[in-house]
């Protein structure tokens, strides 16, 4: 898996008490193939290069037992 180059969005798809369903949408290097491999004259041969893309993911997150803490930003 490619590197998180930048999050862009965060959605709550779906809670209960013991587990949250989130759905990410991120910047992802390494996803899509901007060059084709060179194999075809062995002097000039090359690998495939890679580049970022805006991918997306759903992460289940169980919070049972979890202890997460919590810190104000602002009041």
């Amino acid at each position: 898996m490619g590197e998180i180059i930048q999050v862009e969005d965060i959605e709550v798809l779906c809670t209960n008490t013991d587990q949250v369903e989130l759905r990410i949408v991120a910047i992802i290097d390494d996803m899509v193939q901007t060059h084709p491999a060179i194999i075809f004259p062995a002097d000039i041969s090359e690998p495939a290069q890679f580049g970022p893309a805006r991918a997306v993911t759903t992460v289940t997150v169980e919070l049972d037992g979890s202890d997460l803490e919590w810190e104000v930003l602002e009041q």
